[in-house]
């Protein structure tokens, strides 16, 4: 799985642009926001998702790490498919998108080619539940390395977005090692368990 590549812009296009890889001259055809195109000959550096369908292959790069993991929020969400995860971050930036969920706001995803009312009802039901727990705490883009580390352990672990949110809540401003953080959690995780 490729994670992340840095080359020249050789071609461009609204949507793609093309990608000869340093030292190997292989081009590579990346998705990415509108925002985040560079001009021909620019040097470029994106994180990617690979994408893999029964008729598709698909590299989806992004300058920001935060925007790639909102571009993967986004593929969670029933009926929004790779290319359409791209056009709402093309839209929008994902702090908007971050105040659209808290606002329950369905006119910013309807905004996007190929969104109803609908669906956009359910991206923010499906994306509050991830992104935003009831009492507001969310793991934004941008939070301190040693909690994503620690989101993508408890992930790993086999525990929901929710589950390790809610774990790693109690954390948040302390100081501590990322394993003392992932330690915490499945403490706390485990007491939640024996509750219910």
């Amino acid at each position: 799985m490729i994670g992340y590549i840095e080359g020249v812009v050789v071609r461009a296009s609204d949507d793609t642009i093309v990608v000869k890889i340093d030292g190997m001259g292989i081009g590579l055809d990346v998705v990415v926001p509108r925002r985040a195109q560079a001009a021909i000959g620019q040097h470029v550096q994106l994180h990617i998702h690979t994408h893999t369908g029964s008729d598709l292959v698909l590299l989806a790069g992004f300058e920001a790490v935060g925007d790639l993991k909102m571009y993967r929020h986004l593929l969670d969400v029933s009926g929004v498919g790779p290319r359409m995860a791209v056009r709402v971050l093309s839209n929008h930036p994902t702090d908007r998108i971050i105040q659209a969920l808290d606002d329950e706001d369905p006119a910013l995803f309807q905004a996007v080619s190929g969104i109803g009312r609908k669906l956009a009802s359910r991206i923010i039901l499906e994306l509050r539940g991830k992104l935003v727990p009831g009492d507001g705490i969310r793991m934004r883009a941008g939070a301190p390395d040693g909690v994503d580390v620690a989101m993508d352990a408890l992930r790993s672990l086999g525990f929901t977005d929710t589950e390790a949110t809610l774990a790693l809540r109690p954390l948040a401003g302390q100081e501590l090692s990322v394993e003392d953080r992932i330690s915490a959690a499945l403490r706390d995780i485990g007491n939640r368990a024996k509750k219910t």
